[in-house]
């Protein structure tokens, strides 16, 4: 498989026939079909490779079948002859282009990832306070959990209320800022921060989270489809200037 040219996601401009990726699934999450309450209009991803390059894909329903039980969290593949279009609308990524599985595409297993495990690409918190992030950033956040609040529940706009939970993050410079993560994230963090045997101190990291604007002060927060996350009670080799950092605690 490796004798095959792989095309790397910064050199993805347009659909070129027979062309190969060698990617690793950072995170997915589905659409739903309107008027259904479980049935997968689309699934979306984020790609990355093995220069830690993130992309866009996705795959909808009518070929999903095709796929799924390969399409999983952390999940390494080949992914042959998708389809490339100009991309406009996601917010995840800054590539501008996005991939497509499609009745002519192909996704193998790899098993011989070369990569690094995770690609961050940390935001200071002094940056977030003094406004150099607009509204709504995909931003990758880590910081010390100095004050944590209890969880509660917000309505939306359709009337659903949804799992909140409010804390306060210091980074290492000792700046602190207000984060919030929301939905499934939300309850996971309360059911860690309640164990009885979790170490005193504790990290969180999201990836692919967002800054918020909460009448003119800056927060972060979780985004409701794309972040991951993860409470850590352990954190190795920290470099916040790096793009990898290698942590113990709740998985990833």
């Amino acid at each position: 498989m490796e004798n095959r040219n792989i095309v790397m996601l910064k050199d993805v401009r347009g659909y070129k026939r027979n062309s190969m990726m060698k990617v690793k699934i950072a995170t997915l999450w589905r659409k739903i079909m309107n008027g259904t309450k479980d049935k997968t209009y689309r699934l979306d991803m984020i790609l990355m490779d093995e220069m830690g390059t993130f992309m866009y894909c996705q795959c909808y329903h009518k070929v999903l079948h095709n796929f799924q039980k390969m399409l999983q969290l952390d999940e390494t593949l080949y992914i042959t002859n998708p389809s490339v279009s100009k991309e406009s609308n996601t917010k995840y990524v800054k590539h501008d282009h996005k991939l497509s599985l499609s009745d002519r595409t192909t996704v193998k297993k790899c098993d011989n990832w070369e990569g690094v495990r995770y690609s961050f690409n940390f935001a200071k918190f002094k940056s977030i306070l003094q406004k150099n992030f607009e509204k709504n950033t995909i931003i990758d956040f880590i910081g010390y959990v100095r004050v944590c609040y209890k969880l509660e529940y917000i309505p939306k706009k359709n009337g659903v209320e949804a799992p909140k939970i409010n804390f306060k993050l210091l980074d290492l410079e000792g700046t602190e800022v207000e984060a919030s993560l929301w939905d499934e994230k939300a309850i996971q963090m309360e059911s860690f921060m309640n164990e009885k045997d979790r170490d005193k101190f504790v990290f969180i990291i999201v990836q692919f989270g967002q800054v918020s604007d909460y009448e003119g002060k800056m927060t972060l927060s979780s985004s409701f489809d794309a972040s991951r996350s993860s409470s850590c009670v352990k954190v190795d080799n920290m470099k916040v200037e790096s793009r990898e950092l290698i942590f113990t605690g709740l998985g990833f």
